[in-house]
Order: structure tokens, then sequence, then C-alpha cells
């Protein structure tokens, strides 16, 4: 195992009619999983069924365990079950984005979500002011 994304996946968007509109987005955790196999890089994914799931916190623990690196992002590659984005585009982004950020090394989902996503969109601003451009969020 080369290292483990942590991630969200959309689970469900209800459009609002009332009230001046807008989406309410329901999601749940992932974790993509990047490893070499027969000389290429491969990833997987592993999706929980919310933000409560314990099996989150177990992955991560065993995770840190094995000294496997572990990062985030607050990207969503996968809708319930289907993916946004091909393997090949996944590995892709893996692969080339600045986006990702270190998961701290203790700590469980909870305790770290809210503060990754701060985390993460602080770094995303800098890598914005860096290149001199608008980076989607």
């Amino acid at each position: 195992m080369a290292s483990v994304v942590a991630s969200y996946r959309t689970v469900r968007r209800i459009i609002l009619a009332q009230n001046g509109g807008g989406a309410l987005t329901e999601s749940a955790p992932v974790l993509h999983v990047l490893f070499d196999q027969d000389g290429r890089r491969q990833i997987t994914s592993v999706p929980f069924s919310s933000h409560q799931d314990p099996a989150v916190d177990t992955w991560i623990t065993e995770l840190r365990k094995h000294g496997v690196e572990l990062g985030y992002t607050v990207r969503a590659l996968s809708w319930k079950g289907e993916t946004y984005l091909s393997t090949e585009a996944q590995l892709g982004y893996f692969a080339t984005t600045e986006e990702v950020i270190p998961f701290p090394a203790t700590g469980s989902w909870l305790e770290n979500a809210i503060r990754l996503e701060n985390r993460w969109h602080r770094h995303t601003g800098r890598l914005q002011e860096q290149a001199g451009t608008d980076l989607p969020r």
C-alpha cells in the first residue's frame, strides 16, 4: 500500500424548492487506497455509511499502526457508489494535485474532519495566491 487519502463521497443531494432554493448535500467518508500492483499504480476506494461509522476509525487506527501515509482532500470523487472520475482520472488527480494535505497522526475521523477541512481550504487558498489563479473549490 503506497498511501491512503481520506475524502468524502456524496450520498444524497436534495434540491430545495422553497425558502430561496439551494441544495442540501449529505456526505460520508471514503478512503482512497493507492497501491502498486504489477509495476503500475492502482486505486481502490473504501466507502463508509456515515461520518459516525466506527469502521472509519478502525481503518485509520490500523493504517497508522502499519505506518501507511495518510492524506486528506475535500474533493468528493464519487456519488453514492458511482465515481465522478474514471480510475485513470483519479490516479492522475492524486499523482499531480497539490491539494492533498497530511492527515493528523492522532485523533478520530470526527475529531479531525472540521479541522482538516479548514486546513485544506487555507492550503488551497495559498496555492491559488501563489499561482495567481482561481482553482475551483
